[in-house]
């Protein structure tokens, strides 16, 4: 039987262990996710908070391609407010910060109106970087699609 991320078209589930908030404060920051092999198709980024940030920081994706210019994911999100369980998403679109930060619903890839279907990303690290070094804990799951035969993603 398949899972229910596959029945909806989000593809392979990457699933990261609990972690502290990073306190990199440099781009590509903390790696959380290694592309290798290829081109694959981000199709969903979903996070959970399991311990409450303390403290005003601010936190930012970017990919760090092997070959090419880091890129950033998202726009940087106040992590402040947010509570356990609070569940946070990034939309796909760099101008946008996660979504929604404080709330137990969020939506995966899609920004303003679905304008998004996914990231294409080349070999190379997805990391966060923070602003500033607090206290939290959260846990990430990622979902991609090859594009390129034996492309995968794996948790750092």
């Amino acid at each position: 039987m398949s899972q229910w991320w596959e029945q909806v078209g989000l593809g392979i589930q990457v699933d990261r262990a609990v972690s502290i908030i990073p306190q990199t404060v440099v781009t590509p920051g903390t790696v959380y996710f290694t592309v290798a092999g290829g081109l694959v198709l981000i199709t969903g980024i979903m996070g959970q908070f399991t311990v409450v940030a303390g403290g005003a920081v601010n936190a930012t994706w970017t990919f760090n391609p092997t070959t090419g210019t880091d890129t950033d994911v998202c726009a940087a999100t106040a992590l402040a407010g947010a509570g356990v369980g609070d569940i946070m998403t990034v939309s796909g679109i760099a101008t946008e910060g996660m979504l929604p930060v404080a709330g137990s619903v969020a939506q995966l890839m899609g920004g303003i109106a679905g304008s998004c279907r996914g990231l294409v990303m080349p070999s190379g690290a997805l990391g966060v970087f923070t602003n500033a070094s607090e206290t939290g804990n959260w846990i990430w799951k990622l979902w991609y699609m090859p594009i390129d035969n034996g492309a995968t993603v794996v948790a750092a």
